[in-house]
């Protein structure tokens, strides 16, 4: 394995899956320890990105629940741009979800449905404000 994020194994871990599945690679120097109340947080990490807010957190001791927090953070966002990242994210925590599975979901839930409906294992919370996508937290088992 790839050492990307030496501070927390499974976000090192998760990190090296995504790599794995999605062009282009996270590198070293894209992620860095977010600061919680000023105290540094290395189950945390914040992946930079032109567009949106990405972030990563290890949910447990165990290192085996993971969320990832994808946030629109400026106006010339668009919910594609949203949508390939929830794409990239979703297929970290569940490798056999297909494009065209995650495309139906997120179709829903645009429409409004599905909500509070796992895409598969994956449990899904977001907000959506007049059809825009302001941010999305994807949780799940890896």
């Amino acid at each position: 394995e790839k050492l990307i994020y030496k501070k927390d194994k499974s976000i090192n871990s998760f990190l090296n899956k995504y790599n794995e599945i999605n062009d282009p690679d996270i590198t070293s120097d894209m992620v860095s320890m977010k600061k919680l109340e000023g105290k540094d947080s290395p189950s945390i990490v914040d992946i930079s990105n032109d567009k949106l807010g990405i972030w990563i957190q290890r949910k447990n001791m165990f290192g085996n629940k993971m969320a990832v927090a994808i946030l629109n953070n400026s106006d010339n966002v668009t919910n594609d741009d949203l949508k390939e990242q929830f794409q990239k994210y979703s297929k970290v925590f569940d490798d056999s979800l297909t494009n065209k599975e995650i495309g139906e979901y997120w179709d829903k839930m645009l429409k409004g449905k599905n909500r509070g409906k796992k895409l598969k294992n994956i449990k899904v919370k977001r907000i959506i404000f007049y059809g825009k996508v302001i941010y999305l937290i994807l949780e799940g088992k890896i």
